[in-house]
């Protein structure tokens, strides 16, 4: 049981909150979820920004990465292609903010555009995942899913809901590394 001081303190600092079942928290409430509607399509888009980033961490992990490393040339290989995956990965997260800014009205560049900034990154980052560690582990159908994913999710930005079309495709992509596990290497 709290004691009155307690109450008249919560009545300072929180005025709202001193008693629960007041009209007010309803009205509360409903200007939360009107505050919630009113965010538009940057507000939207988290999940997918968030299921896209999983997947692509998924994607990464999928195979065990020291069979990539054997011969100096397949170390240097390995090594020198990361490059281009940490850059992607880098260039993804700048490409969320620049669409973040778009869908925000806070950027004069076009949605289309800045749908490309993610896009790209995506693309690079999977054909850099595919060539550096999966290749060598795949079967047919992987090595084939991949480039074609690669492909497909820079047909995103002509869609009109951002994002969506890449999250479909990668949580796709997902799937088929789910039910085709790496193929043991063979040298």
């Amino acid at each position: 049981m709290a004691s009155a001081s307690h109450h008249r303190a919560l009545r300072t600092v929180h005025p709202d909150r001193a008693g629960r079942e007041s009209a007010g928290v309803g009205e509360r409430d409903l200007r939360g979820a009107a505050r919630l509607r009113r965010r538009g399509p940057a507000h939207r888009a988290r999940r997918a920004r968030l299921i896209t980033t999983a997947a692509l961490w998924w994607i990464y992990f999928w195979p065990a990465h020291h069979h990539a490393i054997g011969t100096l040339r397949e170390s240097i290989g390995y090594g020198y292609g990361h490059y281009f995956i940490f850059a992607a990965a880098a260039a993804f997260s700048a490409g969320i903010e620049v669409e973040i800014d778009v869908l925000g009205g806070e950027s004069a560049l076009e949605a289309p555009w800045a749908s490309f900034a993610y896009t790209i990154p995506i693309a690079v980052f999977l054909i850099g995942v595919w060539l550096v560690a999966i290749r060598p582990q795949a079967d047919r159908v992987v090595n084939t899913a991949i480039p074609v994913t690669a492909l497909l999710v820079l047909v995103d930005p002509l869609i009109p809901v951002p994002f969506a079309l890449t999250t479909v495709l990668l949580v796709l992509l997902v799937a088929v590394l789910v039910w085709r596990p790496p193929v043991t290497a063979t040298r």
